[in-house]
Order: structure tokens, then C-alpha cells, then sequence
């Protein structure tokens, strides 16, 4: 018999269940020419459901074809739309890159929102690599974001932004992890925009680039770099740190040729930490 004390119980959890979202899979075309697009209710292209995500669901990310399967895949964002975080998973998941294409031109929009507290991009201790391409738009939009390189498995692995995406914590502070250990190639690349509201913190063997003409960091506060990180403005890239950078340990900043730093009140370092600049930087 269900009373009315029970019925409150039941529906007290289905709106926790609800408000914890779900994890929706999905694939990708493994032709970069026809991406999948993210509004597309078709079975397994991409959603395996046909299901879109919605603002508290996980893109659990399976790879090409079947989740089993390896191959790499393209998925286009061809809108403005909301998910929690993105998780690898599965075979297919696990050792196929993720190619997601942005373009404003050709859409009304080309936005990602993601709202985890936390780490928005989780490898899930596996070992593949994200590609955002073209034009659009990443609004981290938690008040702590995590972008890590994680991983269990040893792996070379990056995650690359492309000169036409801005990225943007927008209301607080951001994390970027590296893989945790010396010997692992797993490198973020940043080759457009990366826009923090409040500090940026570099830790846990992270190797982060800012690479090229259009690569902008720009920060409220500070920017900190530790955890024997490396930190590189290439090619004409700047970074810009609203109060201070502070490199910590045996970490290091390197400002290539043509490319700049600024900061609002210091540059620090301590420890063995070291700063590199070359002609013209």
C-alpha cells in the first residue's frame, strides 16, 4: 500500500534522478567531409538512442560506429546547446579521437555549455584525444572547471583547440591538469581564445600551449603555474594575467618568438622554476 509519505519519497527521488542527469551515448561519423550533426534524432547518428542531451545529462562518448569499433569521429555543433560534461567510454570510446566541428557561418550558432563542477572533459582513465574545430564557441559555465589529462594509461594523448574557438570560464576559476607523470606526451593546445574570469592553475605535469597569432589567454587575477608544469606562448601567441604569474617548483614559462606576457602586478618564481624568453618575445 502506498500512503502519502511514501509517494513524497518517490517523488523526492525521481527528481534527484532527474536533476543528475543521465549519461546519453553517441558516436561519429568517421568521415570528416559528413560529420553527424548534435541535433540529429537518428539512431547512432550520433545519439545511440536518437535521444539528444539534455542541460543535466553526460555526452558519454563510445567512438566510430558501434562503440566497439575503433575509429575516429566528427561530430558538428550545429547549435547552442547545454550538457553537463563530456565521458569516454567503452572500447571504441577509449581509443578513438573525438572530432567536434564548430561553425558560425553556416549555422545560427555553434555554442557548447557545460556546466560539471569539476573535470568537463573526462578521459575516464583512458587514452584518446579531443579536437575542437573551426569556428564557435565553449562556455565553461561552473563556478570551478577542471580541463585534465588524466589518465591511467600512458598513452600520448592531447586535447586541441583551434584558432577559431573561444573558451571561457565564465564566472570563476579554471584547473588544467596534466597526465600526472614525466613520461607521458599528453598536451592541451590552445590556438584561439582562452578567456578565465577569475585565476588560472596549472598543475600535475601539465604540458599547455598557447600557439599561434590568433592564441590569447587571458586571465581576471592570477595565473599560477606548478607541479612541474610547462607552460608555452609560441608564434606569436599572448598571455595576459589580470594581477600576478607565479611559476612554483621546477616548472617552467616559455615565451617564443614574436609572442608575449603580460601581468597586471608580478611575475614570480620560486624553487628551480624557470622563465625562457627568446628573440623578439
Amino acid at each position: 500500500m502506498k500512503t502519502k509519505s511514501t509517494i513524497a519519497v518517490l517523488a523526492t527521488a525521481l527528481a534527484a534522478a532527474q536533476l543528475m542527469g543521465a549519461n546519453i551515448a553517441f558516436y561519429g561519423s568517421t568521415d570528416s567531409g559528413t560529420p553527424y550533426l548534435w541535433s540529429s534524432e537518428t539512431l547512432k547518428a550520433p545519439w545511440v538512442s536518437g535521444i539528444l542531451p539534455e542541460t543535466s545529462d553526460v555526452a558519454l562518448w563510445q567512438g566510430g560506429t558501434d562503440g566497439v569499433t575503433i575509429a575516429n569521429g566528427y561530430v558538428a555543433v550545429d547549435g547552442t546547446y547545454t550538457i553537463l560534461h563530456f565521458l569516454v567510454s567503452g572500447t571504441g570510446g577509449k581509443n578513438s579521437n573525438l572530432h567536434l566541428v564548430f561553425d558560425n557561418a553556416a549555422y545560427a550558432s555553434s555554442v557548447l555549455n557545460l556546466g560539471r563542477t569539476g573535470n568537463v572533459f573526462d578521459l575516464n582513465n583512458y587514452s584518446m584525444s579531443f579536437y575542437f574545430e573551426g569556428n564557435g564557441t565553449i562556455n565553461m559555465t561552473a563556478s570551478s572547471s577542471i580541463i585534465s589529462m588524466a589518465s591511467s594509461v600512458s598513452s600520448a594523448r592531447t586535447m586541441d583547440f583551434g584558432a577559431g574557438m573561444s573558451v571561457y570560464q565564465e564566472t570563476g576559476t579554471l584547473t588544467i591538469n596534466g597526465a600526472n607523470d614525466t613520461t607521458t606526451d599528453a598536451t592541451i593546445v590552445f590556438r584561439g581564445l582562452l578567456d578565465v574570469k577569475t585565476s588560472l592553475s596549472v598543475a600535475d605535469y601539465a604540458r599547455l600551449s598557447f600557439n599561434g597569432a590568433s592564441s590569447r589567454l587571458v586571465t581576471g587575477t592570477g595565473i599560477t603555474i606548478n607541479g612541474t608544469s610547462n607552460v608555452q606562448a609560441l608564434n606569436g601567441a599572448q598571455i595576459s594575467a589580470g594581477s600576478s604569474i607565479v611559476v612554483k617548483g621546477a616548472s617552467s614559462l616559455t615565451v617564443g618568438s614574436n609572442s608575449s606576457i603580460s601581468a597586471g602586478s608580478s611575475i614570480n618564481l620560486s624553487g628551480s622554476s624557470s622563465l625562457t624568453t627568446e628573440a623578439n618575445s
